[in-house]
């Protein structure tokens, strides 16, 4: 496969999806873990990947798909812990931006996700249905329910003039710009990628040797 594509792939899209997937996850750790995968899978299929129309709409969907893991959401909701990286973005933030994330973090996840599609990433509910595998209808309902909630929590979310720029995606636009996660080279992330199929088929071995041990055990017993 060709390195430089994916490389110069990489380096164009990584910090823009990290900024994004952030504001999904709200914590660092998460977002590297989440992004850094999804590269590693858009490497391993890169033949694929890269003659899609959008290639960075797959690797966003295979990185919020990685975050929102429920296992994930639920470490998010529980952990008591903030990474040094975490407290060093929430100290950058004012008081108003810590308000608008932590209202986002209220949403039910694929609606948070929603949000941030919508109003970070410019996505009109046909492609938000597309990019999350749903119906056009429930994308929809995803945005309004998230608007409402929003506003009901902050509403000067609410007051819009018809002629200015929509407020909700104004801030969120520039809490993700003054974002940096700290993300892997994409060498690195090619690495973890051969890693990463060398223990799913030295994983796939194992097994096989276990049920062929299993099998020679019950004929010859």
């Amino acid at each position: 496969m060709e390195t430089g594509d994916f490389d110069a792939f990489y380096a164009a899209t990584a910090q823009r999806i990290g900024r994004q997937i952030y504001l999904v996850t709200g914590e660092i750790s998460a977002t590297q873990d989440a992004v850094h995968h999804a590269y590693a899978q858009a490497w391993e299929r890169w033949a694929t990947v890269s003659q899609l129309a959008d290639p960075e709409a797959w690797v966003r969907a295979s990185a919020a798909h990685n975050a929102l893991n429920p296992w994930r959401e639920l470490q998010r909701r529980l952990s008591l812990r903030r990474s040094a990286a975490d407290r060093e973005i929430a100290a950058a933030k004012d008081a108003d931006q810590i308000a608008l994330l932590n209202a986002l973090s209220q949403l039910p996840p694929r609606q948070r996700l929603a949000m941030v599609l919508h109003h970070v990433c410019g996505r009109n509910a046909t492609q938000i249905a597309a990019e999350m595998e749903s119906t056009v209808g429930a994308a929809q309902a995803r945005l309004l329910r998230g608007r409402d909630e929003l506003a009901d929590q902050l509403p000067d979310l609410a007051e819009r003039d018809v002629n200015a720029e929509d407020p909700l995606s104004a801030r969120l636009t520039e809490i993700a710009e003054r974002l940096s996660p700290r993300l892997l080279t994409a060498a690195t992330v090619r690495a973890l990628s051969r890693r990463r199929a060398y223990l799913v088929k030295a994983g796939g071995l194992l097994l096989l040797l276990i049920l062929l041990g299993l099998l020679i055990t019950a004929l010859t017993g």
